[in-house]
């Protein structure tokens, strides 16, 4: 009944999941279903469905999330047309490992009316959005290909040129969390997240934001509690990319006239000196944590979780509880 078009890419699913695409695509007419060739990851996936869409808006779901009410895409839909702008987005309730949570990726100041997309520093819940299909026909906006921050990067070129974006504070969709957690905070991982922040702080500088580099900023030092504990483990071919990104950090933060005291605490390289200076230090701490009966460990969920996986995987210690 509604003039809606649904594309379903399988990225080589193991299950049944692709028999149930094409069983749901011979029974409706507007159904879309793609099968990857090879394994592929979200970007290329998404990125699949961008180039055979053909509706006027696009909007992207995961296979764990779930719309909240039945007519969101239609309330998107009617704020964007309503207001003339090319994104429109809303709430999301978030379930970590069953706790529920209501959350706006803005302050309500943002909310409920047109704001410019320069000015909009919030990079994060793109799929709560929806989006006119024009900004990918005309800008060539696709997600980058990378496991982890595809989404930010995205978003942050996407606003650019949508330039104006409404925001609802309707709830919207409702996303799951937990299950993909300590895959964020792996190793396999570290290339992507300093190549997104290199592109991202570069794109705000380009741009002359400096509202953006400031998030960017502060959102960098934020997660470099567990960027330092991955530097223990982290591949020697990734040290070259992140001088590039301490250099490209370097020159925004001067450009606003970012704190020298925290920037200096975002030195990569100081915290692979002194890793390395203190390696008998760092030895003698994990015989201790061989010996033990059991681990617990306090401080930030980040870092908790990129040094529980680094004792269970690379040195198959167990770990109780953090």
């Amino acid at each position: 009944e509604k003039n809606v078009e649904i594309i379903l890419v399988d990225d080589c699913s193991t299950d049944n999941s692709w028999q149930i695409c094409k069983q749901l695509e011979s029974e409706n007419i507007n159904v879309v279903a793609i099968k990857n060739s090879v394994n592929s990851g979200v970007s290329h996936t998404r990125n699949v469905g961008i180039d055979v869409a053909l509706g006027e808006y696009i909007a992207f779901i995961d296979a764990d999330d779930e719309y909240v009410q039945k007519d969101a895409l239609e309330l998107l839909y009617n704020a964007a047309e309503k207001n003339n702008v090319y994104i429109a987005g809303g709430r999301t309730e978030s379930n970590w490992n069953g706790i529920t949570k209501i959350e706006h990726y803005c302050d309500d100041a943002w909310l409920n009316h047109v704001v410019i997309t320069a000015n909009f520093p919030y990079f994060w819940g793109f799929f709560a959005y929806i989006y006119r299909k024009k900004i990918f026909d005309d800008g060539g906006n696709r997600f980058p290909i990378r496991t982890v921050m595809e989404d930010q990067t995205f978003l942050q070129k996407v606003l650019y040129s949508a330039r104006k974006l409404y925001t609802t504070s309707s709830l919207i969709i409702r996303y799951y969390n937990g299950s993909h957690i300590h895959a964020y905070f792996s190793q396999a991982n570290m290339r992507d997240i300093v190549d997104s922040y290199n592109e991202m702080i570069s794109f705000a500088y380009e741009k002359k934001n400096k509202v953006q580099i400031q998030v960017l900023l502060d959102q960098l030092l934020h997660e470099y509690s567990f960027l330092y504990l991955s530097s223990l483990f982290r591949l020697p071919e990734n040290i070259k990319r992140e001088n590039e990104l301490l250099n490209v950090v370097n020159k925004a933060a001067q450009y606003i006239d970012y704190d020298e005291g925290l920037l200096k605490a975002i030195s990569i390289q100081d915290v692979i000196d002194n890793y390395t200076r203190d390696s008998l230090c760092f030895n003698a701490m994990i015989s201790q944590i061989k010996s033990a009966k059991s681990v617990v460990i306090y401080g930030a969920r980040n870092a908790a979780v990129v040094l529980s996986e680094y004792l269970s995987n690379e040195l198959n210690i167990s770990i109780d509880s953090f």
